[in-house]
C-alpha cells in the first residue's frame, strides 16, 4: 500500500522521498534548512474533499484561483486569507479506494522560485481491515505570500 501515495506524489512533480518521521528534509543531498528561507504557516488543515479527484499541488494567490478550484473547504479557508500578504497552498492526493489515507502540511521553505513543502502522508495499515470507501485526502495551509513557480513536495510517511 505504500506505493500508491508515493506514486501520486511522484505524479505531482519532482519529489524527494524521505521515509521516517525524524529525518531532516533534504534535496540533492543538501539540508533544506541551509539552502532555503522558511515560509511562515499561519493555519493548516487536513480534510477530505470529493471535488479534488486528481492529485494536485497548488499555490493560490487570489480569490479567482480559489473559486476556479471549486472546493467548498478551500473556499471557506480562503475567507481568512489576505491575498496581499498571504498565499494558500493546497495538496491533494486524489481519489483513494479505501479509508486510511491522509496528508498534512508540516512546513514550507522557499529558494528562488521553488517552494519546498514537507508533508506527512498517512496510509492504511497493511494488516487488518480497511473500510472500502472512496476518499479524497487533501491538506491546505495559509502561508506567507509566495511567488514560487515550482512546488516540490517531500513526503514523510507512516
Amino acid at each position: 500500500m505504500l506505493q500508491k501515495p508515493l506514486l501520486m506524489l511522484a505524479m505531482l512533480g519532482a519529489v524527494t522521498i524521505t521515509v521516517g518521521c525524524e529525518t531532516s528534509p533534504s534535496t540533492n543531498g543538501h539540508d533544506l534548512k541551509s539552502v532555503v528561507d522558511p515560509i511562515a504557516i499561519s493555519q493548516a488543515i487536513s480534510f477530505d474533499d470529493p471535488t479534488l479527484v486528481e492529485p494536485a499541488t497548488l499555490l493560490l494567490n487570489d480569490g479567482e484561483a480559489v473559486e476556479a478550484l471549486g472546493s467548498d473547504v478551500v473556499s471557506q479557508l480562503a475567507e481568512s486569507v489576505d491575498f496581499e500578504t498571504q498565499s494558500l497552498l493546497v495538496i491533494a492526493l486524489g481519489t483513494q479506494d479505501t479509508a486510511g489515507y491522509g496528508v498534512a502540511i508540516l512546513d514550507a521553505q522557499q529558494k528562488a522560485n521553488t517552494l519546498y513543502v514537507r508533508l506527512h502522508v498517512t496510509e492504511p495499515a497493511e494488516v487488518g481491515a480497511v473500510a472500502q470507501t472512496i476518499t479524497h485526502p487533501a491538506a491546505a495551509a495559509v502561508i506567507a505570500k509566495s511567488d514560487a513557480e515550482l512546488i516540490q513536495p517531500e513526503s514523510m510517511t507512516h
